[in-house]
């Protein structure tokens, strides 16, 4: 007869949840793939979209580090202060609204598991509002709990389509959506506690510290989703897929697969990631911009971007990459295993983890006094 097996401890409080936290308002995590994935509608739904009175399910391929991905994105139904039921996708509001409750995630004692390792987060809508305004966007109590909605219901789900050498297809990654639960403790109270749980992609990226920190600032302070996705896509290209720190190539298809641009005004859409490359460039993130207009016979199909990065911008994402190291070696040292399940951070691990990051500081310190 086989043994029982001994049921896991429930852990509240993880280790990797100390990893995952910063105090530099600054600073957010960003997750790969997830981050840059067509999850949005970026302008109004036209006719083609429509169905009646309903949205058509959303299908759209992307290509990222050499694989290809196609997305399909079902449109969340919400219902209006009248009790009018709509349909809506995914925008550039749910997207900042998405941000700012990833940054609030990173504050201390913000997020905790469930008894299934779920990760919640707790905030409030008047705070979200509030960051939301501090950064130039400004929406309203009912606007901000209809995003939250929008990214509780509407369901994303990516597969690759790429084979392996045995022809065979690879598999889903995820079907969920951002916020797969979402509470409030008081729906009609602005300062009253809400909760939402991220996904299985943001849950096991803090699990296995596969997370890097990003500059929360800047995505927030660009001036639309187009600059936002590039901004985000250069960092990914260093932080997750090691490309070339200062000199990255770019494609306008690619990032109108990965915006969900418009293939039908494609002079639009290449002429709208230009301005927003451009913007970038005066912004201090891009240094240099050279462009390669590509042709089809007479029809101009595409646009090649070679960018040079600023030495800023290069410092950031080489600070990322030593924290991301760091939190790796620290959790090896103090649990003596590599990140897999939640570990809980009771007070001796804590203070374990607190000695080493003193001691780091002080040695940078002294390092530098020695500079």
């Amino acid at each position: 007869m086989p043994k029982p097996m001994k049921p896991r401890p429930l852990v509240r409080d993880p280790l990797q949840g100390e990893l995952w936290s910063t105090d530099d308002p600054g600073i957010t995590n960003t997750i790969s793939l997830w981050d840059v994935a067509p999850r949005s509608v970026l302008s109004r739904p036209t006719d083609d979209l429509k169905v009646g009175d309903y949205l058509k399910t959303l299908e759209r391929t992307f290509t990222l580090a050499g694989q290809v991905y196609q997305i399909t994105l079902k449109p969340a139904r919400i219902k209006d202060r009248k009790g009018k039921e709509t349909e809506q996708y995914p925008g550039e509001r749910e997207r900042l609204v998405e941000w700012v409750i990833r940054r609030i995630a990173a504050m201390r004692n913000r997020i905790s598991l469930s008894a299934k390792d779920e990760v919640n987060v707790s905030f409030s809508i008047h705070e979200v509002r509030t960051e939301l305004a501090r950064t130039g966007h400004t929406y309203s109590f009912y606007e901000i709990v209809d995003a939250l909605q929008i990214l509780h219901q509407s369901i994303v789900e990516i597969v690759r389509t790429d084979t392996d050498g045995d022809g065979k297809a690879k598999e889903r990654v995820i079907s969920a959506s951002t916020f797969p639960q979402l509470a409030f403790s008081d729906r009609g109270e602005e300062s009253a506690k809400s909760t939402v749980q991220l996904n299985w992609l943001a849950t096991q990226a803090m699990k296995h510290l596969d997370f890097r920190q990003m500059n929360y600032d800047a995505i927030m302070g660009m001036r639309g989703p187009v600059d936002r996705w590039i901004y985000t896509r250069l960092n990914h290209d260093v932080l997750f897929y090691r490309m070339h720190p200062h000199v990255h190539e770019l494609y306008a298809s690619e990032v109108i697969d990965g915006t969900g641009l418009s293939k039908n005004k494609l002079r639009d859409s290449m002429k709208r990631v230009t301005d927003a490359l451009e913007h970038l460039k005066a912004q201090g993130i891009i240094q240099e911009l050279r462009c390669e207009d590509i042709f089809e016979g007479r029809r101009k199909a595409d646009i090649r971007y070679t960018i040079t990065v600023t030495d800023t911008f290069v410092q950031e994402t080489s600070r990322s990459l030593r924290i991301a190291n760091e939190n790796l070696a620290d959790f090896r040292e103090v649990t003596g295993s590599e990140p897999g399940d939640f570990i809980p951070a009771d007070p001796v691990r804590k203070d374990k983890l607190r000695r080493l990051r003193t001691k780091r500081m002080a040695d940078e310190r002294l390092i530098g006094s020695l500079v």
